[in-house]
């Protein structure tokens, strides 16, 4: 249509949950300082910056789609809780990605049983889903490679959030209903080869009981959510490790020519960050390795290109804003109080959620798009929807 749909979308969202939302904001002042805080952010590190280092504008306002559309996290938040539609969304969001995990597998059958089957079908999704765009630009990477047939695009990721929900509703069906599904979802991430998806299956698993542990004795506040912060920030360390070729290749992990171009990444983005350490080199900033032409600013090693452009203050002023923005939805507690078993198995698997996609961020370049803002938003959105449940449920005051 010459313009995009969804951009425009979220615009006229924004617009209006803004407008909305500005009518109670003053009563909630964390949410305030929260987008004044995103705020400030945007304007140093995705304005300041780049034009101080002649980075141009447009490359570093493409570069901060993640951090314009949380903004109004805030603002969206809200009005959903407000709304109460969120229960509906949840079912024709799991349904879709139901769907989506349908997809997967039947691309992959199809390959099975004809050999130029998927690769029709793939056309067509690409003739709709981007028109435009070069193939060596493309976000579809269905084919052969030496791990075997892969089905991997763009929104595969959200095959993560049907991991979720998979887990999340397994209770409310039949167990039998409940297996399938867990199954079908867990087998469509397995198909698309991507490593750290497949690896957050036992990850999501192993962190929600986890943190259902640690939520028995810690209590939702600022020192809680300082921890989850920096926990999400460090989370990039084990990668820039597991980047080794040599190392992966000993576990059983090695992939040989993206293995070498992944750690290529660290050795040049390491050398970024110390070049500039405090404050780093704007949104929009790269390095002399590229990997899109058309995106010279995005790699795969996304989390680590972020230290690289924002520096150590700019992530410190991002966790404060994190912060800031767990405290939007108040509840009264007190602090020797414990939380409400199912609201502390919702928090672990909100908990558990956000670490996994974080994690798979680390090695794909995702996050810092519309993505990634859908992947954040909908954990955002359940975190708020649940503190908004656990106060009107009667927490003890």
């Amino acid at each position: 249509m010459g313009f995009s749909v969804r951009r425009l979308l979220l615009l006229l969202l924004a617009s209006y949950t803004t407008v909305m939302w500005a009518a109670f904001v003053f009563w909630a002042p964390r949410a305030l300082a929260g987008v004044l805080g995103m705020a400030l952010f945007l304007l140093t590190w995705s304005v300041g910056f780049p034009l101080l280092y002649d980075v141009p504008l447009t490359n570093a306002l493409n570069d901060s789609q993640l951090f314009l559309g949380l903004l109004f996290a805030p603002a969206f938040a809200q009005m959903i809780v407000r709304t109460g539609c969120w229960p509906s969304a949840l079912r024709l969001i799991e349904r879709s990605i139901w769907l989506l995990a349908l997809l997967h597998i039947a691309i992959y059958w199809v390959e099975k049983v004809s050999d130029s089957g998927a690769a029709v079908l793939v056309l067509a999704m690409r003739s709709v889903l981007e028109p435009s765009r070069a193939d060596v630009e493309t976000n579809f990477m269905i084919g052969h490679i030496p791990d075997g047939f892969r089905v991997f695009w763009g929104s595969s990721i959200f095959l993560l959030i049907g991991l979720y929900l998979a887990v999340r509703n397994f209770a409310q069906r039949r167990l039998f209903v409940s297996v399938v599904i867990l199954l079908t979802i867990s087998y469509a991430i397995q198909l698309t080869l991507t490593r750290a998806m497949v690896l957050a299956i036992p990850l999501f698993l192993v962190l929600t009981w986890l943190f259902d542990r640690l939520l028995t004795r810690l209590r939702m506040g600022t020192v809680l959510y300082l921890f989850v912060g920096i926990a999400l920030l460090a989370l990039t360390l084990p990668t820039m490790l597991l980047a080794d070729p040599t190392l992966l290749a000993a576990v059983g992990l090695g992939r040989e020519v993206s293995d070498d171009i992944r750690y290529e990444q660290v050795m040049a983005l390491t050398d970024a960050i110390m070049n500039k350490p405090w404050f780093g080199s704007g949104m929009g900033a790269y390095v002399d390795l590229i990997r899109s032409e058309e995106s010279p600013w995005m790699y795969e090693l996304s989390m680590l290109a972020l230290y690289m452009k924002v520096g150590l203050v700019g992530a410190a002023w991002l966790v404060v804003v994190f912060m800031l923005y767990g405290r939007v939805e108040q509840v009264n507690t007190h602090s020797h109080q414990p939380l409400p078993a199912s609201i502390r198995r919702a928090f672990s698997r909100i908990g558990a959620l956000l670490f996994c996609i974080v994690f798979a961020s680390n090695t794909n370049p995702y996050l810092f798009s519309m993505l990634g803002w859908g992947l954040l938003m909908f954990t955002y959105v359940e975190f708020c929807v649940t503190k908004h449940r656990w106060q009107v449920a009667g927490a003890p005051a």
